[in-house]
């Protein structure tokens, strides 16, 4: 299961581009590198959520979705409480 943000880390690895391992912890997404050069099979553990909403700004709960979790609501209600202070401030100008 990929998506959209695994392209920039994955542009990095394969490009051999020097990106220390605290810059490489800023992106959201994995690197599929290993995948696609056959070092790997599959991403292990992945949790992907994708959250919108039709109002201005988010908000917890409304159109989540999530794919192959076992407990996605204690998942989805830890990264909630990553992300909420970074979209309670936002407002569209």
């Amino acid at each position: 299961m990929t998506q959209v943000q695994d392209t920039l880390p994955t542009l990095i690895d394969i490009t051999n581009l020097d990106a220390d391992s605290t810059t490489l912890e800023k992106f959201d997404g994995t690197s599929l590198a290993g995948l696609l050069t056959s070092k790997e099979t599959s991403l292990v553990g992945r949790k992907l959520i994708v959250q919108w909403s039709a109002k201005d700004f988010p908000d917890y709960g409304q159109a989540a979705v999530l794919w192959k979790s076992r407990d996605m609501k204690t998942h989805y209600a830890t990264w909630w409480k990553t992300v909420k202070p970074i979209v309670s401030v936002y407002s569209r100008s």
